[in-house]
């Protein structure tokens, strides 16, 4: 199983964004996210994607294609001490991240340095 962080799938659905052809190649139709990471991609693509059309659009099929893993209250009890120990390098949405993928036994796929090297430490 995948998990998908927000620069994954930000660079998927903007063909602008300088990683899209390495997004396009990583398979994402096979993984999963959780509703923090999806309000990110939605900011995020607000932001730098000037069509609202298009953001609209990539939203919706986001929403109907992907599988939405819930955040529990125990996964955020949990992503409090993963964030301590990452403060200030990594977000409290990346902490969580961390969490579910070890609850999951899930792959965290992503372009962000920080949390490769914060999973780097923990395996």
């Amino acid at each position: 199983m995948k998990i998908l962080d927000s620069s994954v799938i930000v660079a998927y659905l903007n063909e602008d964004d300088s990683l899209h052809d390495r997004a396009i190649r990583l398979e994402l139709e096979k993984g999963v996210t959780n509703e923090l990471v999806f309000a990110e991609v939605a900011n995020v693509m607000q932001k730098r994607v000037k069509n609202k059309h298009h953001v609209e659009n990539a939203l919706k099929k986001l929403a109907r294609e992907m599988p939405i893993v819930l955040v529990s209250l125990g996964d955020m009890q949990k992503s409090l001490e993963v964030f301590s120990e990452n403060y200030p390098k990594l977000s409290f949405t990346d902490c969580i991240l961390i969490v579910q993928s070890g609850e999951l036994g899930a792959e965290i796929i992503t372009f962000d340095e920080d949390i490769i090297s914060a999973m780097r430490k923990t395996t």
